[in-house]
């Protein structure tokens, strides 16, 4: 098991870094470099979402439960076996399942590459998204519940497969559906690649069709290309249900990076900043609420904040196919291919050990902060309106946060935080809507990203795809997907920058 850079280091590595003297949370930060509070961490590795804050690392206590929790949210899952059961902390997967893990969606504890890049859809072993599916009139379907399981274990079958196509933009015309996404590059134009063309049969995944006067321009003559993802259901394994007669919304994962602050942010704040509308920018943040638990509070755990926990053990189940104490049935109870009763297969301290990684685990600090073009994008960032969804400053509450075993976290309290996020719901208009509400969100709205750590996601995850289907495959297209309802004069402001003006801004953003 790897085991964390000490406090003292970290220290060294602070100052190192930043070539500053101030390295404590409790001195004047105006570059808001210790954007997690007293949770920050000075790492910008491979591991700079996967470390426990210094306050877990000093506990003992919490330290011991937040590597548990790092070995079991990274550990996959097998199969049951009534004959000879997997080892202890392994058993429980499936019989239907997207990941084998957490870690499977979310490695580093980031971001997993989709394999909707990777592979044009489902992949070999699991799928880095979700597919959630419902009947136009928001009702489940009985044979596939709330998620497409698109993997099984031995003996049985996946509910479906998913195949995307992506088309720039201003291209509505998916290609290939006859051959499930393959395309024969002598027959079909196509010149992106998901996957290259096998060397015998000439065969790949094709991503786009690409036709440079279907990307876009700034008035220097910059160009940019936005693509637009089309998705079909193959291989069901009940009723074949027609696109027309379903509701789809296809999520790739979040990064895993503060959620503990996230959802101890305190909430007269937020509730201030769903008071304060901008109506000459169009902008008109509102709040997220939700029942769970048999309370109605804020949301903000979720691509649309449509949850008020980290879903630890609904993921156990829903993602993985893991029984627990709070969901006791199979997730395809009720399908003929449930046949054993394996029990509960994942306990209430497993999930609160995941639970406790996830609240306890570090912040990455700012970056590079003294850097002219860093500095300016800071300047651009403002001018472009961004900062009045992406919040920089926010705090933590009085109140000590619980874990789903009623652990106390105090602290997570008290701490001044800058996540870049007001967590409230933006309606992001159709282009980016998924026609797929939850609770008080429209299926064109969706919560602001964190977007603190996100200049590490390369680093840590391999890649730069964005939004909350990876449509965006970069800064730069992700800030253009804002072009239409609220984000509409950011983009106008964006667009009318110079090119440095431009770079900086994105320069800016992947300082945080």
């Amino acid at each position: 098991m790897k085991r964390p850079k000490p406090i003292l280091l970290q220290s060294i590595l602070c100052v190192l870094s930043l070539g500053v003297m101030a390295c404590s949370g409790s001195l004047d930060d105006p570059h808001n470099i210790y954007q997690g509070g007293d949770l920050t961490i000075f790492d910008s590795t491979t591991m700079a979402y996967d470390r426990p804050s210094p306050i877990i690392e000093a506990n003992e206590m919490y330290y011991d439960r937040w590597l548990e929790g790092d070995l079991a949210y990274e550990t996959d899952r097998v199969a049951n076996s009534l004959e000879e059961p997997p080892p202890d902390g392994t058993a429980g997967l499936g019989p239907l399942y997207c990941g084998k893990s957490c870690a499977t969606c979310h490695s580093g504890t980031g971001r997993t590459k989709s394999t909707l890049f990777t592979h044009g859809g489902t992949g070999y072993d699991f799928s880095s998204f979700l597919a959630f599916v419902r009947t136009p009139n928001e009702q489940y379907y009985r044979s596939i519940g709330r998620v497409l399981h698109d993997h099984a274990v031995f003996g049985a079958v996946p509910e479906g497969t998913l195949r995307v196509k992506y088309t720039l933009l201003d291209d509505d015309e998916p290609v290939c559906w006859e051959n499930r996404g393959v395309c024969d590059p002598a027959d079909t134009p196509c010149s992106t690649w998901i996957t290259e063309p096998d060397p015998d049969t000439g065969l790949g995944y094709c991503l786009i069709r690409e036709q440079a006067s279907m990307c876009r321009s700034f008035d220097d003559g910059e160009t940019y290309c936005l693509i637009r993802p089309h998705y079909r259901v193959f291989d069901w394994y009940d009723e074949q249900i027609k696109p027309d007669e379903m509701r789809l919304s296809v999520r790739t994962p979040l990064r895993h990076v503060g959620l503990g602050l996230m959802l101890a942010v305190d909430q007269e704040e937020l509730k201030a900043l769903a008071s304060m509308q901008y109506p000459e920018y169009g902008i008109t943040g509102k709040l997220q609420w939700v029942t769970e638990r048999g309370k109605k509070v804020i949301g903000l755990s979720g691509h649309k904040a449509q949850h008020a926990d980290l879903t630890v053990e609904l993921g156990y189940l829903s993602d993985i196919g893991a029984t627990n104490p709070r969901f006791p049935d199979e997730i395809a109870e009720g399908q003929d291919q449930v046949t054993e009763d394996f029990g509960i297969e994942v306990s209430s301290d497993e999930m609160a050990g995941v639970d406790m990684y996830m609240h306890g685990t570090g912040v990455p600090a700012r970056r590079n902060v003294m850097k002219p073009s860093v500095l300016r994008g800071e300047e651009m960032f403002y001018k472009a309106k961004c900062h009045l969804c992406h919040t920089p400053t926010l705090h933590t509450g009085p109140n000590a946060v619980e874990l789903i075993d009623g652990t106390r976290m105090p602290m997570l309290s008290d701490q001044t935080i800058h996540p870049y996020s007001d967590f409230l719901l933006h309606d992001m208009g159709p282009d980016l809507g998924d026609d797929f509400g939850q609770w008080e969100a429209s299926g064109d709205e969706w919560r602001t990203p964190m977007l603190w750590g996100i200049g590490l996601q390369e680093i840590v995850d391999g890649h730069t795809h964005f939004l909350h289907d990876g449509r965006a495959r970069n800064v730069m297209e992700a800030i253009m997907w804002h072009f239409d309802q609220e984000g509409s004069v950011s983009v106008e402001i964006f667009s009318k920058m110079s090119k440095d003006d431009r770079q900086a801004l994105i320069d800016f953003v992947n300082s945080l």
